[in-house]
């Protein structure tokens, strides 16, 4: 099994297959890639149109990596880095959707700082405290999850 690296090279390969198939003509989508030595946690993560990502510390630091590059699929000049740091035992990365981003946007135009705050709740596990945040969030705004791309990731690095 081959694995590409770094993950900008990945997105770069995959944007080009896109683009260049007849049958994903005018298909475009964010997308997150990563990789992460499991050993000493170095993580590289590259990311195309408007996938945010969180990292939360295990010190309770947060860190949002956010990309200005355009959705796969939508140009074939675009540039897409790499972010680069080590997850440490306790750290947790957060993902959301574009679809998720954009309902959330219209109650708080902190969302990234409100799920951030969440995420350093100790007092919760974070994936509750997230989830009865968001269903909230749906509830008032009455918004269907039938009819909408509704994605959350939460990744917890355990110890060694």
């Amino acid at each position: 099994m081959k694995v590409i690296q770094p993950p900008s090279l990945l997105l770069t390969i995959v944007n080009h297959k896109v683009l260049e198939s007849p049958h994903a003509h005018g298909m475009t989508f964010s997308l997150a890639y990563g990789v992460m030595n499991h050993r000493d946690g170095r993580t590289r993560l590259a990311l195309a149109g408007s996938v945010p990502v969180i990292l939360c510390r295990n010190n309770g630091d947060i860190q949002v990596f956010e990309s200005d590059s355009a959705p796969v699929g939508q140009t074939a000049v675009t540039r897409y880095d790499d972010h680069e740091f080590v997850l440490q035992a306790g750290d947790r990365l957060l993902m959301l959707t574009h679809g998720l981003m954009r309902i959330l946007n219209k109650t708080s135009p902190s969302v990234l700082n409100t799920l951030s705050g969440l995420m350093k709740l100790s007092t919760l596990e974070p994936l509750d405290a997230v989830y009865n945040t968001l269903q909230h969030w749906l509830d008032t705004l009455g918004v269907s999850t039938d009819t909408e791309d509704l994605t959350l990731l939460l990744l917890e690095r355990s110890a060694p």
